[in-house]
């Protein structure tokens, strides 16, 4: 059931009756990988994908991110990973209504200056009660306006060196934008009892109403979507891409979502009766005769039009029970999980121009993004506990900053409260797991 996915994983782990095979998704080992691997519940496949596994090989030959994020930091092999030939574009990131910026003849924002004059414009000659929507905990998604001062609302790395952004100076100038902007009206006031705000997107009772003018989008919600999904009554609705605000003119921000070409894995326990025989079986899809079966299946799915390109039949766009072409993929196709993960049949349903959406998003830079680290049992208790209430501080003082409810006289109160509470001893477990990560 959702949710209850790492419960239901545990419950397994200790019943030890276990299945051949299992996809991890979302859910972690307890201890990390290597101790699954050292428990004796996964087989170590290092040897057995030499020998019999050349498809999958021959993926994670491709660059060095595939060869990193398919392996722990010792080296071991503990799973075959759903993978991609070629990188996913980001998906998720700021969306601003163009229309509104053409009727008030404004250009598109790319400054923390710019988007004041047009957020002010928004309140002033809009009408918009929310002009800039923001997540609940008062941070985005993508470190998206806190990174014109060149640091991440988390963690992130600069140079090989990881830092945690709400301890930084540059973080208390953040807070004063939010502020001054909340205090001016150009955030939405009820941003922090929004249930149905997320770091992706808007509720669509602010978007489609014409109470906001910008907020978190994913590309699906963009140009005319609202229009053509009825969520909107304004026909010439409009929302555009954009990428994150600077603070000079020409700068370029080093945050963003990332969509890894590496993703879950799905393992082998080492009490199956047939080793060979899965791994032959596992690597068969990363074929180019599975990866079509997997995500164009047959004849009822898909046919060939008149240039050669597969396209969804009627049966998939148009599912008489009502199910979104998300729903009837699931249903039809065995995509995901295990395998190639191939993104471009996006391209045989949605129109180009739309998915052009994510390469706005795209071209921000990411060197501070944090890589997918891992942390051993020791180091996760280490660091667990301290970074819960680390956490929580950090999300309550951001929160009554920008509402006024605190004051930024006492940044240096709170910046000192988080290194009593273990700031410096968790930068330094992250610091070897990304000097390991970097070593593989």
């Amino acid at each position: 059931a959702s949710g209850q996915e790492l419960t239901s994983y545990n419950l397994l782990i200790t019943s030890g009756d276990y299945p051949d095979m299992i996809y991890h998704g979302s859910v972690t080992y307890n201890g990390g990988w290597d101790k699954a691997v050292e428990d004796g519940i996964y087989l170590k496949l290092n040897d057995y994908i030499e020998q019999y596994a050349p498809n999958y090989q021959a993926i994670r030959d491709i660059s060095d991110e595939h060869r990193k994020m398919s392996i722990t930091d010792s080296g071991t092999m503990y799973g075959f990973h759903e993978m991609m030939t070629e990188r996913e574009p980001t998906w998720t990131g700021l969306g601003i209504r163009k229309d509104w910026l053409d009727d008030l003849n404004l250009e598109m924002p790319s400054t923390i200056d710019d988007w004041t004059k047009v957020l002010t414009a928004f309140k002033d000659e809009k009408g918009a009660e929310a002009p800039l929507m923001i997540p609940t905990n008062g941070k985005f998604l993508s470190s998206e306006f806190c990174s014109a001062w060149g640091i991440g609302t988390d963690f992130y790395q600069v140079n090989g060196e990881v830092r945690f952004g709400p301890v930084m100076d540059e973080y208390k100038e953040y807070l004063n934008l939010m502020r001054g902007w909340y205090s001016d009206r150009l955030l939405d006031k009820d941003f922090t009892t929004r249930t149905d705000m997320t770091g992706t997107g808007a509720p669509s009772n602010m978007t489609g109403t014409g109470k906001t003018g910008a907020f978190p989008a994913v590309w699906g919600a963009c140009h005319d979507v609202s229009v053509q999904n009825n969520t909107t009554d304004d026909p010439n609705y409009w929302l555009e891409p954009i990428v994150a605000p600077t603070l000079q003119e020409g700068e370029k921000v080093q945050f963003r979502s990332m969509s890894y070409q590496v993703r879950a894995a799905t393992s082998i326990f080492a009490t199956t009766e047939h080793p060979v025989e899965c791994i032959k079986w596992l690597d068969y899809r990363y074929t180019q005769e599975a990866t079509d079966l997997m995500w164009w299946a047959d004849e009822t799915v898909h046919y060939i039009d008149e240039n050669g390109d597969r396209r969804f039949t009627d049966m998939m766009l148009n599912d008489p029970n009502g199910l979104n072409f998300y729903q009837t993929t699931s249903l039809h196709l065995g995509k995901g999980c295990i395998g190639i993960h191939d993104w471009h049949v996006m391209r045989t349903v949605y129109p180009q121009e739309l998915l052009d959406v994510c390469l706005v998003w795209d071209s921000q830079g990411y060197d501070y993004v944090l890589p997918p680290i891992t942390l051993t049992a020791d180091e996760g208790e280490r660091v667990v506990n301290n970074l819960n209430d680390i956490n929580t501080l950090v999300e309550e003082y951001t929160v009554k900053c920008i509402t006024g409810a605190d004051t930024l006289d006492r940044f240096d109160e709170f910046v000192a409260k988080i290194y009593e509470m273990g700031i410096e001893d968790i930068l330094e477990v992250y610091q070897v797991a990304l000097n390991r990560y970097n070593s593989r």
